[in-house]
Order: C-alpha cells, then structure tokens, then sequence
C-alpha cells in the first residue's frame, strides 16, 4: 500500500496530457482511476505533489517554487 501512495500521484503529477496537443493518452486508464488516486492515495503525502509539474488529473500548473 506504501507504493501506491507515492508512485501513483507522482506518475499522475508528472504527466501532462496537453504535450503535443494531447495526442498521448499516458497513462492509459479508465476514468475513476484518478479519482481514486486523489481521494485515497494522494491524502498521506499530499504537501509532497504540489512540487509536481502537473495536476493530479495531468493539466499543466506553475511551478510552486520558482527559485
């Protein structure tokens, strides 16, 4: 259980589905698996993924810390 609520919301929080405009479906899920990763596993370590490049549902977002 300790893997899955670090890996799965840094593969989520670092993939963007608006690279090359959305022609890659990675990763390729059914649609309530990154509900289920919000809601279960992303609570532990939920300070962790604000320094991920995407959203958890893979849109792009700023960086939290510019330098």
């Amino acid at each position: 259980m300790m893997i899955k609520q670090r890996i799965a919301p840094l593969v989520f929080g670092t993939a963007d589905r608006s690279f090359e405009d959305g022609i890659h479906d990675f990763p390729s899920v059914p649609f309530f698996v990154p509900y289920v990763i919000h809601y279960v596993f992303a609570r532990r370590y939920r300070g962790a993924w604000r320094f991920n490049p995407s959203t958890l549902w893979r849109d792009r977002r700023e960086l939290a810390y510019g330098g």
